[in-house]
């Protein structure tokens, strides 16, 4: 995983070259292992192309390097199509007086983060707009043929803090409309309102818009690290620590985060990590901190040791759900909006068998 990471900072760093090559040409390097690790982060075209403008590509085998070339050119042309369909969002939007601000890969390729538009692999496209906007944007996008995945639920409105996926098979990407970037309690912490108040405008033709670039880091630690639980879990996360990269060409992420102010260790900790799993590039400078030197060792032996972190991270998971069934009908004796999305989903029989299918998921 280590070589991977150094390879998607020869951009930045080109005399990690000859370090790499001496690998390479080791009797046991593998390349379809490294292959197989950057697919399953999710950065196997960036990690591709920088090989290639290294010149690097050469030594693997023909017949992987075509495929890989192949899937990397697939990608590029989705996002090409993702960035079309992300601005005919905008233009109907702005028909209904409503500017989105775009979040996460989605907004990375419109600020033109990555030096070619196929680095990011890219699930969802990702928006903000205000609470009160949410409802008319969702009501633009079935206007173009958009459909919501599940039943939009009124009586959890408050809880969640984005619209029901929408679909459209005639576009590449699904859409989310979020109203907040962070489940409750923790949108208090970091709020839709300020991300909307401090937004940078992409130049368009269309009102788009971008989160400023300290929010941009924030949520990137916040998506990763709360979000999707890798500061408890130990997750390797490289997708999001290559984007934390390219962001701190723009601004320090270190210093960002201490100005937020907030989850602390789970700060501190992301930017360690990414460090390690990039090589630790001089741009991404961490407090080496006993706390922090303890999280690294932590997240070193959960790599080291699969099966321990496999029982570890199925431990809290259920864990997470247990405290779930405990704490949300406590807290809906005193919030009249918990308990009508609890009374509200038990009343919806669909959703039975999509809990369990969440289970089925997550032990799969």
């Amino acid at each position: 995983m280590l070589i991977v990471g150094k390879c998607l900072t020869l951009g930045r760093y080109p005399e990690l070259r000859e370090e790499i090559l001496k690998a390479i040409k080791s009797n046991n390097f593998n390349w379809e292992e490294l292959v197989f690790a950057a697919s399953n982060q999710f950065v196997l075209p960036a990690w591709f192309i920088q090989l290639k403008n290294a010149g690097l590509t050469e030594y693997m085998p023909e017949e992987l390097s075509l495929h890989v070339a192949e899937l990397t050119n697939i990608n590029r042309e989705r996002n090409k199509k993702i960035i079309n369909q992300a601005t005919e969002i905008a233009k109907q939007l702005n028909a209904n007086g409503i500017a989105p601000v775009f979040l996460k890969g989605t907004v990375h390729l419109l600020l033109g983060l990555y030096t070619d538009p196929a680095e990011r692999m890219i699930g969802d496209i990702d928006f903000l707009v205000k609470d009160d906007e949410v409802l008319v944007a969702a009501e633009c996008l079935q206007s173009l043929g958009f459909q919501p995945e599940t039943k939009y639920n009124a009586a959890v409105h408050s809880e969640m803090k984005h619209f029901p996926g929408l679909v459209n098979y005639d576009y590449p990407a699904a859409v989310e409309i979020h109203r907040e970037v962070m489940n409750p309690p923790n949108d208090r912490k970091f709020k839709a309102e300020n991300i909307l108040r401090d937004k940078q405008r992409i130049p368009s033709d269309h009102e788009i818009y971008a989160p400023g670039f300290s929010h941009l880091i924030v949520h990137n630690m916040l998506n990763a690290q709360i979000n999707d639980k890798s500061y408890v879990n130990a997750n390797v996360l490289l997708r999001q620590s290559y984007d934390l990269f390219l962001l701190s060409e723009r601004k320090n992420p270190q210093n960002v985060l201490e100005a937020f102010d907030k989850f602390r260790k789970e700060s501190d900790a992301w930017i360690a990590v990414s460090s390690l799993l990039l090589g630790n590039p001089d741009c991404l400078p961490y407090k080496k901190t006993s706390a922090t030197k303890n999280y690294l060792n932590w997240f070193i032996f959960m790599q080291q040791h699969p099966h321990i972190a496999a029982v570890y991270r199925q431990t809290f998971y259920l864990s997470w759900r247990f405290w779930r069934y405990v704490m949300l009908p406590a807290r809906a004796v005193f919030d009249p909006s918990v308990r009508a999305g609890i009374f509200s989903r038990l009343s919806d029989k669909s959703w039975y068998g999509k809990h369990i299918d969440s289970y089925r998921k997550h032990f799969k």
